[in-house]
């Protein structure tokens, strides 16, 4: 084999540039045959030497046989020389990554499995339980998510996960996919017109062995991950108790009905919140003396005639409103603390992908002011379908110093036609 058969090189003084240099002068002075690597220790140069020689001499079929015979006597290696022949550092050196297929199951074997009617049940419970994990995700990206929502929603989610052990989701995949299964017997069943193979046995009433391992398995996998990443949202039981599971305090559809025990309720999580927060309340000009006390009467307040409105509408009243923003003011400095705390970083990414989208390359000599404009009708502003443009219209008629003719072109023309 002549050099210019060889690959391009790399770089000058990579590791690709020198072996492949190294490589070809060996291919040049001599070939080795597949006996000749059979027979001799291989070094890491006359390794990448022959498989070079096998990937540019020999088509797809050959290659494979060639490294079955060669890769069988891995126990030739020399100590200093490639001990792991499937190491993806050496595969991405060589750049033959697709030359290590001795080890993968090969098509028909997955084909085989694809059918076997485990592995489609299998599947069908994985849709229904990324269902669930999607409705968790779409919530928990929502702007005006709060707190107390987004805590009751993790705990439904993993709630409903547990639930998939023992029975499937109604109106789900694998209920439809039992269905169907019960629904041909003994006879072939078929999905989207490909038989399944395997005994059908358990199948439909989720006693399979297998199938309820895997299912339980799945299913503790991701309980076992919403809790590492949620921590003690998820944890009532907690030793240290942290201050967002405080701030549950402020939920007033958990307060109890009972007077004498809602004078005691949340106490000591406010009591709690003011020692986290002193420095923050201080300089805002809170008296944090003042808080228990004002406390006390939110609550009876809350509970005789505000106790049927919504979470938000509870406290934009207080926040908004006189005399209860007056009479309140220092234990609602804890609620605007509650209400400014980010549950997820999704506004965040919003803004990026906004602001990629507003100063293009195109748009590049966007004023500050201008972008930023911008990026808040865009995030904050009306859907399109509820948007009237007639006062911005109306307003961009009449702001400018000379008088707008949005129909001069028009004009011009009809003028041009007349003459």
């Amino acid at each position: 084999m002549s050099a210019h058969h060889l690959p391009s090189k790399g770089h000058a003084g990579s590791p690709m540039s020198t072996g492949l240099s190294k490589c070809s002068c060996d291919m040049e002075q001599k070939r080795t045959s597949p006996q000749t690597m059979a027979s001799t220790p291989l070094s890491c140069s006359t390794w990448s030497t022959w498989l070079l020689q096998v990937q540019w001499r020999f088509k797809d079929g050959q290659r494979r046989s060639v490294l079955r015979n060669t890769l069988s006597k891995k126990n030739r290696f020399k100590s200093n020389d490639i001990s792991d022949l499937n190491s993806w550092q050496v595969r991405r050196w060589l750049g033959i990554q697709h030359l290590f297929c001795v080890d993968l199951l090969t098509t028909t074997q997955v084909k085989r499995g694809m059918e076997n009617a485990l592995f489609c049940v299998f599947c069908h419970f994985l849709a229904d339980m990324f269902e669930e994990l999607s409705t968790l995700s779409l919530t928990l990206q929502r702007n005006d998510l709060i707190l107390p929502q987004a805590m009751s929603e993790l705990r439904k989610t993993v709630t409903r996960l547990d639930g998939l052990k023992s029975r499937a989701k109604s109106g789900g995949m694998l209920e439809k996919i039992q269905t169907t299964l019960a629904q041909h017997g003994d006879d072939e069943c078929r999905f989207q017109g490909i038989p399944l193979k395997g005994n059908l046995t358990g199948l439909t009433d989720l006693t399979h062995p297998q199938l309820k391992k895997h299912m339980e398995a799945a299913i503790n996998i991701g309980v076992t991950e919403l809790k590492a990443r949620f921590g003690g949202l998820l944890n009532d039981e907690a030793e240290v108790k942290t201050q967002v599971q405080a701030f549950k305090v402020f939920n007033h559809d958990t307060w109890p009905d009972d007077l004498g025990s809602l004078l005691t309720f949340g106490d000591g999580d406010v009591a709690d919140l003011v020692r986290h927060f002193r420095e923050p309340l201080e300089r805002s000009g809170c008296d944090l003396a003042a808080v228990q006390d004002e406390w006390q009467g939110l609550k009876i307040l809350v509970s005789q005639s505000f106790k049927d409105k919504s979470y938000s509408g509870l406290w934009e009243t207080m926040l908004t409103k006189e005399p209860y923003r007056e009479d309140y003011k220092n234990i609602l400095e804890l609620v605007q603390l509650m209400l400014a705390l980010p549950i997820s970083a999704a506004q965040c990414e919003r803004g990026f992908s906004a602001q990629n989208r507003i100063k293009s390359s195109k748009r590049s000599s966007l004023a500050v002011s201008t972008t930023e404009d911008l990026m808040r009708i865009t995030l904050e502003g009306p859907s399109l379908e509820d948007y009237d443009p007639s006062p911005a219209v109306d307003r961009w008629m009449n702001s400018a110093k000379r008088a707008r003719r949005p129909d001069y072109k028009k004009l011009w023309d009809r003028d041009i036609l007349c003459v």
